[in-house]
């Protein structure tokens, strides 16, 4: 069994800022994330355009890929391809935590999984060119390109479809506009962009083709052909791996003002030593910035946690 100070379960924004400000500050961090590259959904953005500092807006994976580096050169250890599957207290105020058979025993963890998109569950799903929480990427020109979903996922899709040459570019809104979902200044240029088409309060009920997408099929505007499509119908939790860690009806790990009574600590979850951080938490707002700030905070609570910790070892608290 390996000891280390921190665990982050996790290689989004949240995750890769607790590693960074984990490591930066001389505990021995360990990154865990189960796919095979770090970014988590943001890495799918084609842009972000209002994350601070960047003018001109980047790419989630350009993001993801100067995080990942940071963490690395500042001393923590990512491990891709490593799925957590559970998390048990052990002595000492100390975390177990099992990934792909082996043991890690942690003196505290930070759980930044992120969410899964959901996916349409419609016959057709298995057909080549249905891609699910990732942009238009590889060769547009010439595409006739569907969009599900209506927030700023699927609003920077079709934005960059529609700049990589794509004939057409039809957006499948089950509301009644962007308006409600995305922020303004995807609307104002999607609205100013002839090549893309909104269908609002509209769904998508089926989905034809022999081996790949040929055409999707409306409740109202009928049959639309398109050689991709990209869905963003929203995300779940990903959160069963801990089902003894109290979480919402929704799934989501419950933190704030019903367990931060146990230490103090706005972020920890009903297991103490464990916080939650990024999109997993209920109540979180879905944002990079507010991804980044919690897993800092995160990091700063773990600190008092493990002051707290040693304090009560020398006799100082009552255990």
């Amino acid at each position: 069994m390996q000891e280390i100070d921190l665990a982050v379960i996790g290689g989004g924004p949240a995750g890769l800022s607790a590693a960074i400000y984990g490591a930066s500050e001389g505990l021995k961090t360990v990154l865990f994330e189960r796919s095979a590259g770090f970014g988590g959904q943001s890495a799918s953005s084609s842009r972000i355009e209002n994350y601070l500092g960047f003018s001109n807006g980047l790419s989630g994976k350009a993001l993801a890929t100067q995080a990942h580096s940071q963490a690395i050169r500042l001393g923590a250890e990512c491990r891709p391809k490593s799925n957590v599957q559970g998390i048990a207290p052990q002595r000492d105020g100390r975390v177990l935590v099992t990934v792909n058979g082996e043991e890690w025993m942690a003196k505290a963890v930070i759980i930044a999984c992120g969410l899964s998109y959901r996916r349409l569950n419609l016959p057709g799903e298995e057909l080549r060119g249905i891609h699910y929480g990732t942009g238009a990427t590889g060769a547009m020109k010439g595409k006739a390109v569907v969009i599900v979903g209506g927030a700023n996922s699927a609003g920077q899709a079709a934005i960059h479809a529609a700049e990589k040459g794509a004939k057409r570019v039809d957006m499948i809104v089950r509301g009644p506009g962007l308006e409600q979902s995305m922020s303004d200044y995807l609307v104002k240029r999607i609205q100013a962009n002839k090549v893309i088409h909104v269908h609002t309060q509209e769904q998508v009920t089926k989905l034809q083709g022999r081996d790949e997408v040929e055409s999707i099929v409306l409740a109202h505007d009928g049959e639309l052909d398109c050689d991709d499509v990209f869905v963003f119908i929203g995300s779940a939790p990903d959160t069963d791996a801990f089902r003894n860690i109290s979480r919402d009806q929704d799934g989501y790990f419950i933190t704030d003002d019903l367990f931060a009574s146990q230490h103090g600590f706005s972020l920890e979850t009903s297991m103490p030593g464990v916080v939650a951080v990024g999109d997993i938490r209920s109540g979180s707002v879905h944002r990079v910035a507010t991804a980044v700030g919690s897993g800092a905070e995160a990091v700063e609570q773990v600190h008092q946690y493990l002051a707290l910790r040693a304090a009560q070892k020398e006799g100082v608290f009552a255990a």
